[in-house]
């Protein structure tokens, strides 16, 4: 399929999703949207696949936030169908059965910290900035912004929410919001070492992993305890704890 917004790339199992033609700061309007949820909905179906990095064009911004320019003209019906169109993008990616890295650099504001935050593991680089922006034009933040609270806290989300003031990116890894920050020109390589990793470990595990933190968002204490006892069971029957616990004790027994 023929895209205007979205160049998917990669190899190896890492498949690459690169926001494209979105303006300098890699705003979002429904066109990008779309073709952003249609390929994680296309990369959900392939078993080959075991790591997901999602990305804007350069290093301006990952996404600078939804098109004022199309919402400018919204009423109540047309700002429902849009709202609901950036909600299935995040649900997309947190549907995608395979972590989603986001690569952070620049902005990262609105609808793309909606979309970041949906995402599994967050690296950003230091000059990063992040913000919920949207009060300060008429609309509240919502859909994925109600991720914010359980993530770094009622305060912190308090804060970001009612100031749509900015954060820098060593205040977002003190808050939580992105597990790690490095410099610039280290960013690719440390993404390149995490997608190694991830794509080395059993690739039913790490989905099942995934399916699980997912689960758990929406469940009791005790029902995630009882739900994860029999997915453990199931790991088994899989043959990857086999083959992985006996390479670690034949490496172990290597170095004795």
């Amino acid at each position: 399929m023929e895209r205007r917004f979205v160049r998917v790339g990669g190899g190896g199992g890492v498949v690459i999703i690169e926001l494209i033609n979105s303006k300098p700061l890699n705003i979002v309007g429904s066109g990008a949207i779309e073709e952003l949820t249609e390929a994680l909905r296309a990369v959900s179906q392939d078993d080959d696949v075991r790591v997901v990095v999602l990305r804007g064009t350069g290093e301006k911004a990952f996404i600078g936030g939804a098109d004022i320019n199309e919402m400018v003209a919204l009423d109540r019906a047309s700002g429902e169908v849009f709202i609901r169109r950036l909600a299935g993008l995040c649900v997309a990616i947190r549907e995608c059965p395979v972590p989603v890295i986001a690569r952070l650099a620049g902005w990262c504001l609105g609808g793309g910290l909606e979309v970041a935050i949906s995402c599994d593991l967050r690296i950003a680089e230091s000059g990063a900035k992040f913000g919920m922006p949207e009060v300060a034009v008429g609309i509240p933040s919502v859909i994925h912004s109600a991720l914010l609270p359980a993530l770094i806290g009622a305060s912190h989300a308090g804060w970001l929410l009612l100031t749509g003031e900015t954060i820098d990116a060593e205040t977002a890894a003190g808050w939580g919001l992105v597990h790690e920050v490095v410099a610039a020109d280290e960013l690719d390589r440390r993404i390149a070492e995490l997608t190694t990793r991830l794509g080395g470990f059993g690739t039913y595990a790490v989905r099942q992993q995934k399916r699980l933190l997912n689960k758990w968002f929406d469940m009791s204490v005790h029902g995630a305890i009882e739900d994860s006892i029999e997915q453990f069971g199931l790991a088994f029957l899989t043959g990857e704890p086999q083959q992985h616990m006996q390479a670690f004790l034949s490496r172990k027994s290597g170095k004795s």
